[in-house]
């Protein structure tokens, strides 16, 4: 069933029957968790997630020993649950549109998109104050004895 859905709970109209529903936005991201409905009710209520633009910033924890400038564009962070992407700017920024998101959602690096020379730090809560994302310098070093 399709339906546009306002507010943070809505009422959905169902046929007598068994029914497993869940609200997703146009894009195909879920937008409330799983509801299961009983035999015998006309409707259910359904708590939709909220939406939320989120931004933060990617940033390099440790001084390079090489002395190497890595560039902090073009990583991709990914929201999960959901999947959403987004892509970081010269300056380790990034920003996610208008999106319904969980409330247990967390943020991370995909790690396929770290430049060489770099290496993930830990992944965020999308509700983090402030939201930052680390990147650290992965370098190897050998020592020869002569």
């Amino acid at each position: 069933m399709t339906r546009r859905l306002n507010g943070n709970i809505t009422r959905v109209q169902i046929p007598p029957g068994s029914h497993r529903l869940q609200a997703r936005s146009a894009d195909g991201n879920s937008a409330s968790f799983p509801l299961v409905v009983e035999d015998g009710t006309q409707s259910a209520d359904v708590a939709l997630f909220p939406l939320r633009a989120i931004a933060g910033r990617i940033v390099q924890t440790d001084a390079d020993p090489a002395g190497r400038s890595i560039s902090l564009e073009h990583m991709q962070v990914k929201l999960e649950p959901g999947g959403v992407l987004a892509e970081s700017e010269p300056d380790g920024t990034f920003a996610f549109p208008a999106t319904p998101v969980t409330p247990y959602a967390r943020l991370h690096i995909v790690a396929d998109s770290l430049p060489d020379g770099l290496t993930l730090g830990d992944d965020a809560p999308v509700d983090a104050t402030p939201l930052i994302l680390t990147v650290t310098t992965k370098i190897n070093i050998h020592r020869k004895a002569f």
